[in-house]
C-alpha cells in the first residue's frame, strides 16, 4: 500500500490540472490501419474513435440486462459516463487520487449521472462486492511487479461467478520484461516512479497461480496508440504558450515533449504495446468475440 501511495503517477497528478483538458481529455483512440493524417479535426477524431474503443471496452453489456453492475478500478477518460450514459449500467470506480476523484464527480454531475456512477477514494486491494463486469483501463502498471498475483486475485474476488473482467495494460515485449523490471529508464524516474511495464506471459502465469480466470479474447491496439501519441503532442505543443502561463517552467515543457516523443517511438517499434485482455470466471458463457472481416 506504501508503494501506490507513496509513488502516485505524476502523470495522474498532472492529468488533474487544467492544461491537460487541451490535449489529455481523450484515452488511447482506436484507429482504422489506413487513418489519413489530421490537422483541425483531430481532437474530434479523437473523441470519435475513443468511442469505437469504448464500444469494444463495453460490448459484452449488450449481454446483460439495463442496471447490470459493473466495477471500474480506475477513472480514465470517461469510460465511467460512456457506460452509464449509453448502457445504463451501474458503475463503481476508485481511485487514490483526491484531486482526480473530485474532477470525476463534478463531469458526473455535469453529465446527470451521479445516481449512477459511485466514486471511491480507496485502494483496489480494499473494495468489496461482486459484479457482473470489471474494467481496469492502464491501472496495473501502478500495482508493482511483485503484485500481479494479489491483483488478478482481486479482480476475481469481485466478479460473480458468470462475470467477465476486462483488463487494458501496457505492455512490453516477453523477452524484455525482466531485464526491464530490474532498470529505471526515463518514464520511472520522472513520470511513474514505482511503475512497471507489464509483459503478457507473466500476466498469464500470474492469471493461473491465483485464479479460475480464462483468458477469453485478446487484443493488441498499439498503432493505434502511437497515432493518438503523436496527436497529444501536437495540441500540447500548439498551447504550449497556455502551459506557460499556468506556472509550468521550460524544463516541464521539454521534458513533456520528449515524454510523448519517447512513448510514441516505443509504440512505432512495437517494442511496447497496450492491449485488451477479456478474462472470464468459469460460469460465464458470452458468445465468441468474433473479428469483422472485410469484404
Amino acid at each position: 500500500r506504501l508503494h501506490i501511495r507513496k509513488n502516485p503517477p505524476a502523470k495522474l497528478r498532472i492529468d488533474d490540472r487544467p492544461f491537460a483538458e487541451p490535449f489529455l481529455e481523450t484515452g488511447c483512440g482506436l484507429v482504422q490501419q489506413h487513418a489519413q493524417p489530421v490537422d483541425d479535426g483531430k481532437a474530434l477524431i479523437l473523441r470519435l474513435t475513443q468511442n469505437r474503443r469504448d464500444e469494444r471496452h463495453i460490448d459484452d453489456i449488450r449481454h446483460q440486462r439495463a442496471g447490470g453492475q459493473r466495477r471500474e478500478v480506475e477513472i480514465r477518460g470517461g469510460f465511467a459516463i460512456h457506460a452509464a450514459r449509453h448502457y445504463g449500467v451501474r458503475v463503481t470506480t476508485t481511485t487514490l487520487s483526491k484531486e482526480q476523484r473530485d474532477l470525476a464527480l463534478q463531469r458526473i454531475a455535469a453529465a446527470g449521472l451521479s445516481d449512477r456512477i459511485e466514486v471511491l477514494l480507496q485502494d483496489y486491494r480494499d473494495l468489496q462486492g461482486r459484479y457482473d463486469k470489471l474494467v481496469s483501463i492502464e491501472m496495473i502498471e501502478a500495482i508493482g511487479h511483485q503484485y500481479l498475483d494479489t491483483y488478478f486475485a482481486k479482480v476475481r474476488s469481485l466478479l460473480k461467478p458468470d462475470g467477465m473482467g476486462l483488463i487494458q495494460a501496457i505492455t512490453i515485449e516477453d523477452h524484455r520484461y525482466a531485464q526491464a523490471v530490474r532498470s529505471v529508464d526515463f518514464i520511472k524516474r520522472f513520470i511513474f516512479p514505482g511503475s512497471f511495464i507489464p509483459a503478457l506471459a507473466p500476466m498469464q502465469q500470474a492469471i493461473a497461480r491465483s485464479t479460475d480466470l480464462r483468458l477469453f479474447h485478446l487484443e493488441d491496439m498499439g498503432s493505434s496508440y502511437a497515432l493518438t501519441l503523436n496527436h497529444w503532442r501536437q495540441r500540447f505543443l500548439a498551447q504550449v504558450q497556455r502551459v506557460r502561463e499556468l506556472g509550468y517552467p521550460e524544463r516541464f515543457v521539454r521534458m513533456w515533449e520528449f515524454y510523448l516523443c519517447y512513448c510514441e517511438g516505443g509504440f512505432e517499434e512495437r517494442s511496447i504495446s497496450v492491449v485488451q485482455m477479456v478474462l472470464t470466471a468459469p460460469r460465464c458463457r458470452r458468445p465468441n468475440i468474433l473479428p469483422v472481416l472485410q469484404a
